[in-house]
């Protein structure tokens, strides 16, 4: 499966629908090509539970390793990430390099004081710092970002 037909799946779509081979990783998460992940429930969109087509799709991750994967999706900043020379396909990147100075440029004016935040463990450490432009969400590392940093997991919401 590629990233052209990953943000192409409908949100709350059966995963045996769309991925039949995906790899189940841990809780609800399952790869469905390098990098790519896609993140389930039990229930369906009205929050109906014991449907015999479970799990439902609720959003797509890239992320550069299975750690960062981690990471993300537990908010454990005790996870560590190495970014290496993993880079996110292009389709992801809205037209930039992925890089966080241009990304913030694509954040819409009326959007700007909500679009970027941190994010912070139960514990209150530092996990990442995320800047949302549209349905991606792109997750950077370090807490101080300089502009030519680049994202270690993007998660994409998935439309109806």
């Amino acid at each position: 499966m590629n990233w052209e037909q990953i943000i192409q799946i409908p949100a709350w779509a059966s995963l045996r629908s769309v991925a039949p081979t995906a790899e189940p990783i841990s809780g609800g998460i399952y790869k469905v090509a390098d990098h790519a992940y896609l993140l389930t429930q039990r229930y369906d969109q009205k929050l109906e539970q014991n449907r015999p087509d479970a799990p439902f799709v609720t959003a797509a991750i890239w992320a550069v390793s299975l750690q960062a994967l981690r990471r993300f999706v537990h908010n454990d900043a005790l996870i560590p990430v190495e970014i290496g020379s993993v880079l996110p396909p292009k389709i992801l990147l809205l037209g930039t390099q992925g890089k966080y100075g241009e990304l913030q440029r694509q954040i819409p004016v009326d959007d700007r004081p909500t679009a970027e935040r941190a994010v912070y463990s139960n514990s209150g450490v530092f996990v990442h710092k995320v800047i949302e432009v549209g349905r991606y969400s792109f997750c950077f590392l370090e807490t101080t970002i300089k502009k030519e940093h680049d994202a270690y997991a993007i998660q994409v919401s998935l439309q109806q």
